[in-house]
């Protein structure tokens, strides 16, 4: 698999191929994603680079993720620019432009492969676990310290994952891990 890494203005970006399946997460010290259903910290440029890389994408997440979305101009939630899929046994109120809603794992990240090539997987907990199988690629976002989060990431490390890269990024270092060719890719 052929990757290019993209840097325009001191921003990154890496260009998967179409069918990669990528989990996208911030996590601290302690592989904590969040607490009491919210982010603990606050990394704008964590943020900046979510929204860059998942750009044009599919993008699946959690109902409570969702639900953590901002609120757009037209009321709705989702993410500008980007298919935004929830995973969830209960369906979507009133899911804006963009969304889609499914109950089956393997089924909902096909219609997204179908739709968009690439996809994300942008959590929560549970839909990190329930995707991990397919997912070919991680990149974590390490934010320093611990942040006495409720809610863990998978375990990423080897054998079955390789580190590919890592980037100092204002606020946090980015994590680039691959799954290594053992590893059921």
């Amino acid at each position: 698999m052929m990757n290019n890494i993209i840097e325009e203005n001191g921003d990154l970006r890496i260009d998967f191929e179409s069918g990669a399946v990528v989990m996208i997460a911030a996590v601290d010290d302690a592989m904590g994603l969040g607490r009491r259903g919210a982010i603990p910290w606050n990394v704008p440029s964590d943020r900046a680079f979510f929204r860059r890389q998942t750009m044009g994408a599919a993008v699946i997440v959690g109902r409570v993720t969702y639900e953590s979305l901002p609120v757009g101009r037209d009321g709705r939630r989702g993410l500008d620019g980007r298919l935004c899929a929830v995973l969830s046994r209960r369906s979507v109120a009133a899911p804006g432009a963009g969304v889609v809603w499914g109950s089956d794992a393997r089924e909902l990240l096909e219609r997204c492969r179908a739709a968009r090539g690439v996809v994300y997987v942008a959590g929560g907990g549970m839909v990190y676990r329930a995707l991990l199988p397919q997912a070919t690629d991680v990149l974590l976002s390490r934010i320093a310290g611990d942040w006495q989060c409720d809610v863990q990431f998978v375990a990423v490390g080897a054998p079955e994952w390789q580190l590919v890269a890592a980037w100092p990024m204002p606020g946090f270092v980015l994590q680039w891990w691959r799954k290594s060719a053992h590893g059921g890719v």
